[in-house]
């Protein structure tokens, strides 16, 4: 049904939680698997840092081959990057 309702999307922006990348990072790759284009954001960064994790964004964007961006929406922070890509 995801991959119906996506098909005519100019863009596809993926919001995953940093403190739970793995887990959503799944679906990301299903995603890049079924050709869409698509902006990565990486969401809750400041809660990440909290608990010492850190997110290598360009290194993440350069495994995975698409746009990856960074941000704390509650603080709307990258917002504005967001509207960029």
């Amino acid at each position: 049904v995801t991959e119906s309702a996506l098909q005519s999307a100019n863009v596809v922006v993926n919001i995953v939680s940093a403190l739970s990348l793995e887990r959503d990072l799944f679906f990301t790759q299903q995603l890049i698997d079924w050709g869409f284009p698509l902006l990565l954001v990486v969401n809750q960064l400041d809660e990440a840092e909290q608990r010492n994790l850190r997110v290598d964004l360009p290194r993440l964007e350069s495994l995975l081959g698409v746009s990856v961006v960074g941000c704390v929406a509650t603080q709307g922070q990258g917002i504005e990057l967001i509207r960029q890509q």
